[in-house]
């Protein structure tokens, strides 16, 4: 008695449910249309920056959506903003029938290495 849509290929389906009792039976059908998910693919994230790195612009394929995660404002992602760490990044969008896809990708923030060294004399002949 359930319909998945998600089970379904793309396209009209008609769907019929039937009913017999006491030997007799009645049918109803019903169509329905099964839409494609928009693509809610985005560009410009790479897989690993130092926490030090420009901010990046991430492109979608579709515009419309949003972004979200850790240092991300509208659709630029601040490694600094974000810190060290593995972060997600996540973009959805929803077309005009409603349909609404998200994408994702993970990516990795890398702290700046501890560069300090010292002298052992401070005055040298």
């Amino acid at each position: 008695n359930n319909f998945n849509p998600s089970t379904a290929l793309v396209g009209n389906h008609t769907i019929e449910y039937s009913v017999t009792e006491n030997g007799c039976t009645s049918s109803s059908t019903e169509n329905v249309e099964i839409l494609a998910l928009p693509d809610a693919s985005f560009t410009g994230l790479a897989s690993t920056y130092c926490v030090d790195a420009s901010s990046v612009v991430l492109s979608p394929v579709e515009g419309g959506g949003t972004f979200s995660g850790p240092g991300v404002t509208g659709n630029v992602f601040k490694p600094s903003t974000a810190g060290a760490g593995t972060h997600t990044i996540v973009y959805t969008y929803t077309d005009g029938n409603g349909c609404t896809a998200t994408d994702s990708e993970t990516v990795t923030v890398n702290p700046l290495p501890n560069a300090t060294f010292t002298i052992p004399n401070s005055a040298y002949c």
